[in-house]
């Protein structure tokens, strides 16, 4: 009798520590999942802004006024994911000639960027940064 009793707790504390282990590695693994979607989709983005016309003509004079700014961050917003925050940065010669972002970007707690060379034909080549997060 002692030895089914020793038996059945001992199977009940195996399966307890089964549960509470597949609990945290798939916590763990959803993060990760969430995170590669989020550096796919910020890629796509950047390789998106990229690919449009718009930078074209706010970099004819090599200078992006605020309005120009805005209406970057604007677009940027309307292409991304729902409920996720993000930054545009423009590069050029490791100076930051563009930063806009949304309001809580840095209270992210899982975050990812996606690069693109993006190359003017007068004004050189840039650098898009685009960063989405979810908070």
């Amino acid at each position: 009798m002692k030895a089914l009793e020793l038996a059945l707790v001992a199977v009940l504390l195996a399966s307890t520590y089964i549960v509470l282990s597949s609990r945290t590695i798939t916590l763990k693994l959803a993060v990760e999942n969430e995170y590669w979607a989020l550096k796919h989709e910020a890629y796509s983005l950047a390789r998106l802004l990229a690919d449009s016309e718009i930078l074209l003509h706010y970099l004819e004079d090599g200078v992006i006024s605020e309005e120009e700014a805005d209406a970057i961050r604007v677009l940027a917003i309307a292409l991304s994911p729902p409920n996720t925050e993000m930054v545009v940065r423009l590069v050029k010669e490791y100076r930051v000639v563009v930063e806009v972002s949304t309001p809580s970007y840095y209270d992210c707690t899982t975050a990812a960027v996606g690069r693109v060379v993006y190359t003017h034909p007068l004004q050189g080549s840039y650098v898009i940064e685009v960063g989405l997060g979810k908070v």
